[in-house]
């Protein structure tokens, strides 16, 4: 963790250096080919991670319509450590909807919405009148956020489907169905599947790094909105994610296959 640690310092100072100091030694060409490499392989990690949150936005607007947008675009950069390999800074954004933030805000202030409507619920339940049952489940779909953002901050059971063109008395969601991973836990998700993209990247995408047997190949993610509008935070999220290069050149080399090259990759979380 000392020579990760170290890389991020690096980064950021590189990031922070002046242009008279950037100019005091023109670069070599084979400096030049090398950050010309790092930089495709910033805009590769930038579109991973694009990728991980359309894949969770995709998925929750099917049962959650609203607009979920990135707070702000992914931000890479990478630099090579001598002695180490290629270490790459990437600002993970959050993946925010003005939906999940009104509704959380109305739970913050107390008023009570997801128990409202559990007393709602259990009143027409309590009535056995079809019409009142039906009409409410006329109101669960066509205002499905709050099957997904209780008070506690914990998804509740997805909304009713519907059997045909019309509401029928006994469409109730079947007990058996097994739990959507990405409803159940978006945020995890969100986190889960930019990873899971950021890997494949690492991949299938770093050839021209020129990472050495007895190097690494690492990406540190992590979160960095500190008021958040709402929805799938990335604040104080952080992965490590590091291959070794010896590894990376046995998959390059087609010594070992894809599954084996992803089964070596290390992913600390923080």
């Amino acid at each position: 963790m000392k020579i990760v640690a170290a890389a991020v310092v690096t980064i950021a100072a590189l990031s922070a250096a002046s242009p008279a100091f950037a100019q005091s030694a023109p670069p070599t060409r084979e400096q030049r080919d090398l950050r010309y490499q790092i930089g495709m392989m910033e805009g590769v990690l930038e579109k991973a991670v694009e990728h991980g949150a359309a894949v969770v936005r995709e998925h929750l607007q099917r049962v959650m319509p609203a607009d979920m947008l990135l707070s702000q675009p992914p931000r890479v950069r990478g630099v090579r450590l001598e002695g180490y390999g290629v270490v790459f800074d990437i600002d993970v954004p959050t993946l925010q909807s003005t939906s999940i933030w009104s509704l959380q805000t109305l739970d913050q202030n107390n008023l009570g919405l997801e128990s409202a409507m559990n007393e709602v619920r259990a009143h027409v339940n309590a009535s056995g009148d079809t019409n009142l049952k039906q009409a409410l489940q006329r109101i669960e779909l066509a205002v499905p956020l709050p099957t997904l953002v209780n008070t506690q901050g914990a998804p509740a059971a997805p909304p009713r489907q519907t059997t045909g063109s019309a509401l029928a008395a006994n469409d109730t969601p079947q007990a058996d169905s097994a739990p959507d991973p990405i409803v159940a836990n978006p945020g995890e998700a969100y986190h889960t599947q930019i990873q899971d993209a950021l890997m494949e990247a690492m991949l299938d995408h770093s050839r021209g790094l020129g990472i050495n047997p007895d190097e690494r190949l690492t990406v540190i993610a992590g979160g960095v909105d500190i008021q958040p509008l709402a929805g799938l935070d990335s604040d104080g999220y952080m992965a490590v994610i590091s291959i070794k290069g010896s590894d990376l050149a046995d998959f390059l080399a087609n010594r070992i296959s894809h599954d084996e090259a992803r089964q070596r990759i290390q992913v600390k979380l923080f």
